[in-house]
């Protein structure tokens, strides 16, 4: 696959992107990399690479670190061969940064806000698979497991990679990570899930969706943690992205055609049934 590489200072991408042909124009404000492009960053000295296929409303490239605007329903893929990413600015857009296997990655699906999104690549390494480590100690064998080792085997990478995932697919990944957190979080003394009994305490009646604040949405991410879509302490009241990414996930476990941004009757009816309601 041929790749790009370009010094850039503090400029607008959207200008260069044209004066160098790179990728088509799909309307008057969007960017599409058809290659991979490496984009060498001053402050740190640091390669960065656009994932081909990716798509941008606008991109502005800094010395240390990258602004990009994606459209709703595009997605924006930027990776490093080392470095752990920071990532600000995401309102409406879904973000998924990950850091394993010794390489760095962030993936932006845009929001209905269209918002501007400052990736930032840090001095932090991501560390390499350290699997299949201590094979040296010797002939004393099975007696030494220890109860802190539960969740051995526990798979973190995804079985493909996220940039060729659908977006049901992306749903059940992050639902299955967010599962995990909420593992960790009980094992290390993290916030506790709810009650079942206190979330089923009534029938889910009430339309939500993405925006709303009340204390219905408080219950419906209550009972959302209980399912392992969500993560224990994510039950603040606001139906934003992480609410919409554990609905979404939900829908997909029940075989209804994903809404994330919408908990309607098809939904609540899922949800009431699980709750023997």
């Amino acid at each position: 696959m041929m790749k790009h590489k370009s010094k850039l200072g503090y400029l607008v991408f959207a200008v260069l992107a044209m004066a160098l042909g790179m990728g088509g124009v799909a309307n008057a404000a969007n960017l599409t990399f058809n290659n991979t492009y490496t984009i060498d960053l001053s402050s740190p000295d640091v390669d960065l690479m656009i994932a081909g296929n990716s798509e941008a409303d606008s991109l502005v490239v800094g010395t240390g670190s990258v602004q990009v605007a994606v459209g709703s329903g595009n997605t924006f893929t930027i990776m490093s061969t080392d470095r752990k990413f920071e990532v600000t600015g995401a309102t409406s857009a879904d973000v998924t940064n990950t850091c394993v296997g010794g390489e760095g990655k962030v993936v932006i699906t845009g929001g209905s806000l269209g918002e501007t999104i400052t990736v930032t690549p840090t001095d932090n390494t991501c560390p390499t698979d350290t699997g299949g480590g201590g094979g040296g100690g010797g002939g004393g064998g099975g007696g030494g497991s220890s109860g802190t080792t539960a969740t051995t085997g526990t798979t973190l990478a995804p079985s493909k990679p996220i940039s060729q995932m659908t977006i049901p697919e992306l749903q059940t990944e992050l639902a299955r990570l967010t599962a995990l957190l909420a593992q960790l979080q009980a094992a290390a003394g993290g916030p506790a899930a709810p009650a079942e009994a206190a979330v089923c305490s009534a029938t889910f009646s009430t339309d939500l969706a993405y925006g709303m604040v009340s204390n219905e949405v408080k219950r419906m991410q209550a009972f959302m943690i209980s399912r392992g879509h969500l993560a224990a302490g994510y039950n603040t009241g606001n139906y934003y992205s992480l609410t919409a990414n554990a609905v979404g996930a939900y829908q997909t476990s029940k075989s209804i055609s994903p809404v994330p941004n919408s908990f309607g009757p098809l939904t609540r009816a899922a949800a009431n049934a699980d709750c023997s309601l």
